[in-house]
């Protein structure tokens, strides 16, 4: 009886430091395997969203009830037993940092931070210098002479802005600033701004106005007032926007010289080709995050994981 109970004792014993030992590697093995199928889910989603744009019918225009705009698509599709959410917006709705005149840039900074119009003038001029060829600076602007002179000296770029975050390094932009307006810039595309996509600060921006800017959206947005919706309606050429703001009966002969004006620079397309998309796989109590930026040929030109 002694030696059955000492038999049990030294079992238990050894039950407990095996438990010890292996719970903490299960444990982890667990979290590891969620962890992946969130990575897997995630990567799920940013393919689905991608084939989903590739394959949407180019009708030469795009606007914001296309099937890639719509977060409900995309929420919450499982994987498995995992799930993925996409949300997917499109570039060109946006000012382009490597385009941009330097009226429009100093416009957005002044209307996106509510920068002064000194600060907001240094930053475009000094945005032109970074990304122009030559080394010689605009006034208020920074070539490599400013550059050279900072306590952690490095050179102009002279060259154009491959990611939003190079704008820290620019003369006169502050962490508050940029965090402020990032959300209406991009370094994608070709410079002109989709009028089906865009909102009134990127109007405003381009020279609209405050008014115009907002009657233009509500136009687009049609009698429920919602972006996204069935009853949006949708420019379908450059050329014929005047003409429908006109046949409106909305606008003044005044804002629509102002938005012919605009049209005429160049500075208004109906199309996007650049998107940017945020796509979150879930597995258990685990999640993975992936932020990417495609082109309508399916180009893969920006994949940043959590």
């Amino acid at each position: 009886m002694i030696v059955v109970l000492w038999t049990l004792f030294i079992l238990g014993a050894l039950a407990l430091a095996i438990n010890s030992y292996v719970w903490p590697q299960l444990s982890f093995a667990g979290r590891f395997r969620d962890r992946t199928k969130a990575l897997y889910a995630a990567k799920a989603g940013a393919r689905a969203v991608m084939a989903q744009v590739v394959q949407d019918k180019d009708t030469g225009f795009d606007l914001l009830k296309d099937p890639w705009y719509n977060a409900e698509t995309f929420r919450d599709v499982p994987v498995g037993d995992s799930l993925f959410s996409v949300r997917v917006t499109d570039e060109e709705r946006k000012i382009n940092i490597n385009k941009a005149s330097r009226e429009v840039l100093k416009n957005a900074f002044m209307i996106s931070a509510e920068a002064d119009a000194s600060l907001a003038s240094e930053i475009a001029a000094s945005i032109i210098d970074w990304r122009d060829a030559d080394d010689k600076p605009l006034e208020n602007g920074a070539e490599t002479g400013y550059y050279a002179g900072l306590e952690a000296k490095y050179p102009c770029k002279n060259a154009d802005f491959q990611v939003l975050e190079e704008l820290l390094q620019v003369r006169g932009m502050t962490q508050q600033v940029f965090d402020a307006s990032k959300e209406y810039l991009t370094v994608y595309g070709l410079g002109a701004v989709n009028i089906n996509t865009c909102g009134t600060q990127v109007l405003r921006s381009l020279g609209a106005g405050e008014e115009l800017a907002k009657k233009i959206v509500s136009y687009r947005n049609g009698a429920d007032g919602e972006e996204g919706t069935e009853d949006d309606k949708v420019f379908d050429s450059v050329s014929g926007i005047v003409a429908a703001l006109s046949k409106s009966g909305g606008f003044s002969s005044a804002e629509l010289t102002t938005a012919a004006n605009i049209v005429a620079a160049g500075s208004i397309t109906v199309r996007s080709d650049n998107f940017t998309g945020r796509s979150d796989g879930k597995s258990g109590n685990k999640t993975y995050g992936i932020t990417f930026t495609f082109n309508r040929n399916d180009v893969i030109k920006q994949w940043r994981s959590d």
